[in-house]
């Protein structure tokens, strides 16, 4: 081999090697998760996270009812037709999900007994929980159960406004999906 090739090949390892020092030095042995909701970022201030949430959501909200999902799940009898992509499905249902997380953080400052911010998060992850479920139903384009996944989104929204917000915003329930 030539003076020329040894080079190359030594540079060629040595650029190898301090890429993956570099890359060990990053990874620190513990995971990268997404902290949960309730550690936001110190400079968050929660008015600003409240405005900057419910315009997310009510945009996320806006395109689920452009694809009229409630009354795909209010009446088994309608038909799914194409505006319905459950590509888009999937992609509303992951943003929901992630915005769903994030109730706890929004709320924070809020008052509430032990008790109250037990549910009030319980119901935050429930609701994450089923966006999560839609996303994949939607993702295998299985429109039977997306249907009752919806139902349960609703019903999770109604208890949490029924509970925090008061009935008069809660959405309306789904009829004849429970028996």
């Amino acid at each position: 081999m030539s003076w020329t090739c040894r080079f190359v090949v030594v540079c060629g390892a040595g650029w190898a090697a301090a890429g993956l020092l570099v890359l060990l030095a990053a990874c620190d042995g513990k995971s990268r998760e997404t902290p949960p909701a309730s550690e936001a970022l110190a400079g968050d201030s929660e008015h600003g996270l409240h405005v900057v949430h419910s315009e997310r959501l009510r945009t996320i909200m806006d395109e689920l009812r452009a694809l009229n999902l409630l009354g795909l799940a209010q009446d088994p009898e309608v038909e799914w037709h194409s505006g319905r992509d459950p590509v888009k499905v999937a992609q509303l249902a992951s943003e929901l999900a992630s915005d769903a997380r994030l109730i706890p953080t929004v709320y924070r400052g809020t008052e509430m007994t032990v008790e109250s911010r037990r549910v009030f998060d319980e119901l935050a992850a429930t609701l994450e929980r089923e966006c999560r479920e839609l996303g994949r139903l939607a993702a295998k384009d299985d429109r039977a159960r997306m249907k009752a996944k919806v139902a349960e989104i609703v019903d999770t929204c109604n208890a949490c406004h029924a509970n925090f917000r008061g009935p008069v915003l809660a959405l309306a329930a789904p009829r004849g999906l429970r028996g």
